[in-house]
């Protein structure tokens, strides 16, 4: 459940980093589409700057515990060995090695929400940007612009086939 709900949490830092269209969002960050995957979320989330190196780190060391005890019909707890050792790497753990791996664990997760909770208070969302008007003088001023980039291709074209 913790892996689920910093899921949430990362998905809901996404859409309050990005204009006000939920349609759109809802396009990427939905089920069974780009960006809905835990794992596009933790780096998405590291790419915008939202959370560190290490902080990515945890929460991909957090989503391969989450897959282990998802994805074997046997049972496992925070004591199988793939999973402790998982635990003992995590960076914001803020207790001793010895302690019990489900303890590292959730103090790891709550240490990581604090990352994520910050920005999702206090983001800037950023403003939805507004078309130009295609008046008829725009249009004109573009229409020119293409030209002018037309004719400079031609004319490397042209010097090019001459050497």
């Amino acid at each position: 459940m913790s892996a689920a709900y910093l899921d949430s949490q990362l998905e809901q830092l996404i859409r309050v980093s990005i204009v006000d269209d939920a349609d759109v969002a809802d396009e990427l960050l939905s089920q069974s589409k780009p960006l809905s995957s835990f794992s596009s979320r933790i780096d998405l989330a590291y790419l915008l700057g939202h959370v560190g190196k290490n902080v990515r780190r945890d929460l991909h060391l957090i989503r391969k515990i989450r897959n282990d005890f998802g994805h074997t019909s046997s049972p496992l707890d925070f004591g199988h060995p793939p999973i402790a050792a998982r635990c003992r790497e995590m960076y914001h753990c803020f207790l001793a090695d010895a302690d019990p791996s489900r303890k590292r664990f959730t103090n790891t997760v709550i240490s990581i929400l604090a990352f994520i909770h910050g920005p999702i208070r206090f983001s800037n969302r950023p403003p939805l940007k507004s078309d130009v008007p295609m008046t008829p003088e725009h249009r004109k001023r573009v229409l020119g612009s293409v030209d002018a980039i037309g004719e400079a291709i031609e004319q490397r074209k042209r010097k090019r086939t001459k050497t």
